[in-house]
C-alpha cells in the first residue's frame, strides 16, 4: 500500500482554498498515520514549465511546508494536470461503452451473438500491435503513441454515436488496434521513460491506477446516465471525455 500526495504546493495551497487550515490538518494527519504504519508516502508535483512562475526553482512550485516530504521519500514531477496522463478520461469512455455495449449492438439491430463477434474483432486486431510495437517505436517517445491511442479512442467514440448497423460496429471495432492495443503496448515504455527503471514497479502501479479510476467512474457515471438520460447521452458524454483526455495528452506532448 502507498499514499500518494498530489499537487499540494505553495502556489496553490493558501487562503484562496476553502478551510485551508482544516485541509492541511487533515492531510498532515493522514501522512503521519501512513508513516507510523510503514506505508510509503510518495509526492507528485505539477510543473507548468520554465517562465510560468510555477516550475522547478520557483517558490510556488515547492511542496507546502506543512506536508513536506521526509528524507528518502520519492517525489515525481508531472507536466500535465493529471498525474496519470489523463488516460483515466479515455478509460472512462471505454468502460461506459463496454458495460452497456449490448445496448449499442441492439440499437444497431444486433443481438448477443453479434456483441460477441464485435468483442472478438477488437481482441484480434490488438494482437499485431502488441507484437510489433517495439519495431515501430524504435527510439521514438512513447508519449506520442499514447496520444495517438487517445485520439483513436476519440474516433471510436464519435463513430459509435452514428453507428446504425452491426457491420459498421465491426468496422469501428477494428480501430481497437490503435486504441486499446496501442495504449497497452506503449504505456509500459512510457512509465520507464518517465520515472526511470529504478521506479518501474511504482510507475506501473500508477498507470494501472488510471484504468481503475476510469473503470470506477465509468461504471458509476454510466449507470446514472443510462437510467436517467439514455444511451445516446451516454455515448455523447463518453466522446466528450475522450476528447478531453486526448487533448490533454496532445498538449502535454506539445509542451515537451
Amino acid at each position: 500500500m502507498k499514499l500518494i500526495v498530489i499537487d499540494i504546493q505553495k502556489g496553490i495551497t493558501d487562503e484562496r482554498l476553502y478551510d485551508i487550515a482544516g485541509f492541511l490538518k487533515n492531510v498532515t494527519s493522514i501522512i503521519d498515520a501512513a508513516r507510523k504504519n510503514s506505508v510509503e508516502v510518495i509526492y507528485v508535483q505539477h510543473d507548468d514549465g520554465p517562465g510560468t512562475g510555477f516550475s522547478i526553482g520557483d517558490v510556488d512550485f515547492e511542496i507546502a511546508d506543512q506536508v513536506a516530504p521526509e528524507a528518502g521519500e520519492k517525489i515525481f514531477v508531472k507536466e500535465i494536470n493529471s498525474c496519470f496522463g489523463n488516460k483515466e478520461l479515455v478509460m472512462l469512455f471505454h468502460n461506459m461503452l463496454m458495460t452497456y455495449f449490448i445496448y449499442v449492438i441492439e440499437r444497431a439491430g444486433g443481438n448477443s451473438g453479434d456483441m460477441g463477434m464485435a468483442v472478438g474483432v477488437a481482441a484480434v486486431v490488438e494482437i499485431p500491435v502488441l507484437f510489433l510495437y517495439t519495431r515501430v517505436r524504435k527510439d521514438r517517445p512513447s508519449a506520442g503513441f499514447l496520444t495517438i491511442s487517445g485520439f483513436a479512442f476519440l474516433l471510436k467514440a464519435v463513430l459509435f454515436i452514428f453507428a446504425k448497423s452491426v457491420g459498421m460496429i465491426y468496422l469501428i471495432q477494428c480501430l481497437q488496434c490503435l486504441a486499446y492495443g496501442l495504449m497497452a503496448a506503449s504505456r509500459v515504455y512510457y512509465v520507464d521513460e518517465t520515472v526511470g527503471e529504478e521506479n518501474e514497479a511504482t510507475g506501473q502501479a500508477y498507470i494501472a491506477a488510471t484504468e481503475t479510476i476510469g473503470l470506477v467512474l465509468g461504471s458509476a457515471l454510466g449507470g446514472l446516465i443510462m437510467q436517467n438520460l439514455g444511451l445516446e447521452t451516454l455515448l455523447v458524454v463518453g466522446a466528450v471525455a475522450c476528447a478531453a483526455g486526448a487533448s490533454f495528452m496532445l498538449l502535454s506532448n506539445l509542451k515537451k
